[in-house]
């Protein structure tokens, strides 16, 4: 079998502004809720045209800060009304929050137990359906993963998925990977995780709830392009993200 180090591809820099992405993020509530916030402070011209955008707050969990990127793509497709002082149309600022909801997040779990830490050099990697990719389909699944004391998965379940072929090859990945477990008081204990494992093509990326698990999450993968020699794949994987 071919390793995870030389199969999985993990997406870096994309040009996120040019992707589409469907179920666009809200503007953030007064009331916290379980997902994630981000604050952008906006210039915009005379027309109320944007000009530039800077990032105040964030909570993007993502490694390639994917909840950003589609917050300021938002932001430079909308035009605002245009300020007038003493009679005059003048260049402003204003500060735009977004909320990005994440379906069934407890922010608060498992914050008494250390982060499993993947074993790269064990495993297999998802790979693209062959079929969904000559097809341009996107998504992914998200599926939660019981991580027994020495460190095998012991038990998948998906909490959702897109396609069913997205979730088996998702599923049949995961139940080979290995793990140092975690530990309470520095005893192994069992413990459940999830993990988002995402399909995007080399022109969209899937909608963000495909790219980011519900905490407690383990880490959160992009896999975005069919090899036709699996092993040729050459790219190193993040390292898990911490759970919140």
């Amino acid at each position: 079998m071919k390793t995870l180090r030389s199969l999985l591809l993990f997406v870096g820099a994309l040009a996120v502004s040019s992707l589409a992405f469907a179920d666009t993020p809200t503007i953030a509530a007064a009331a916290p809720k379980p997902g994630y916030d981000i604050v952008l402070e906006v210039e915009y011209n005379e027309q109320g045209i944007p000009v530039a955008a800077t990032v105040i707050e964030s909570t993007d969990p993502t490694s390639f800060a994917v909840l950003t990127n589609i917050a300021y793509s938002l932001v430079r497709g909308a035009a605002m009304e245009p300020k007038i002082k003493d009679g005059k149309a003048v260049p402003f600022r204003a500060r735009i929050p977004f909320h990005f909801p994440v379906e069934g997040d407890r922010p608060e779990a498992n914050r008494d137990i250390t982060l499993p830490v993947w074993d790269r050099s064990e495993g297999v990697a998802p790979l693209y359906p062959p079929d969904l990719h000559e097809q341009g389909e996107v998504g992914g699944a998200v599926l939660e993963l019981t991580i027994n004391t020495a460190g095998e998965v012991a038990a998948v379940r998906t909490i959702r998925a897109s396609h069913p072929q997205f979730e088996e090859v998702a599923t049949n990945a995961v139940k080979t990977w290995k793990f140092t477990p975690s530990k309470r008081n520095g005893l192994p204990v069992e413990s459940r995780w999830n993990i988002a494992i995402s399909f995007a093509s080399e022109e969209q990326m899937p909608n963000y709830k495909w790219i980011i698990a519900p905490r407690p999450y383990l880490m959160n993968s992009v896999v975005w392009r069919l090899k036709e020699a699996p092993g040729a794949a050459n790219a190193e994987a993040p390292a898990a993200a911490p759970a919140k």
